[in-house]
Formats: C-alpha cells, sequence, structure tokens
C-alpha cells in the first residue's frame, strides 16, 4: 500500500493507493485572501484571478489557471506516479494591485514522495 501526505498552506490530506498512483490530490486553503473580489471587466484593481501550480523539481507550470474559489487540484502526470518519485511543488496566487499591476503571492510549497514499496502478494507458509 503506497501513502502520500500533500500539505499546502497547512492543509493535510492523506490519500492511500493499492496499486500504482496516477494523480495527485492538492488541497488547501485562502483565508488569508478573504474579501478580496475576482478580477473582472469591471474591477481591474485590487483583486485575485487565478492561482498557479508549478512542478519545482522540473520547472514545469501544471497551471495557471486554476481559479482562485477552487481550493483543490488534481494533476495527473504523463508518465504516472513511480516508485522513487519525489517532486517539489508551488501554489502562488495572482492578481491585481491597487494600480492594475499584476501582482503574485510568495509561494506556498510541499513536496511529494512515493518510497513505500508494496508489499508481495500470495505469501503463505505450510508446516512440512
Amino acid at each position: 500500500m503506497r501513502k502520500y501526505f500533500i500539505s499546502v498552506a497547512l492543509v493535510f490530506g492523506m490519500t492511500t493507493f493499492s496499486h500504482a498512483a496516477t494523480s495527485i490530490l492538492f488541497n488547501w486553503t485562502n483565508t488569508a485572501n478573504a474579501g478580496v473580489p475576482a478580477c473582472t471587466v469591471t474591477v481591474t484593481t485590487s483583486c485575485m484571478t487565478a492561482f498557479t501550480l508549478t512542478d519545482t523539481t522540473t520547472g514545469t507550470v501544471v497551471s495557471s489557471t486554476i481559479p482562485f474559489t477552487i481550493l483543490t487540484y488534481t494533476y495527473t502526470p504523463a508518465s504516472g506516479i513511480p516508485f522513487g518519485y519525489n517532486h517539489s511543488f508551488s501554489l502562488t496566487v495572482s492578481g491585481k494591485d491597487a494600480s492594475g499591476n499584476a501582482v503574485s503571492s510568495l509561494p506556498a510549497t510541499t513536496s511529494v514522495i512515493s518510497n513505500i514499496l508494496n508489499a508481495p502478494t500470495g505469501f503463505s507458509a505450510v508446516i512440512q
């Protein structure tokens, strides 16, 4: 059985897999930005636009368009999640400041490590 512990912004989640893992579920909170409105055609300052999730191990932006109202994201790496997978991720929120300039938060970070082997199956013993 594989166990993954994902934490972003002090939220902990645990997912258990009995087979090879194929995706990672990220969870977070955004209470520090409560009350900040969404950027729209009419709201163009002091607003939020989206979250950006980045695999900092590979330097790959996983998604830069996660709506700031969403607090989970499922990432399915093309190659799956093999034994020995060890990647770090960052999550930022972007928006516009009081002058309408693009701004981003400091990153929240977490690591995903798959280093637990599955137990053999069909193991038994017979007294001789």
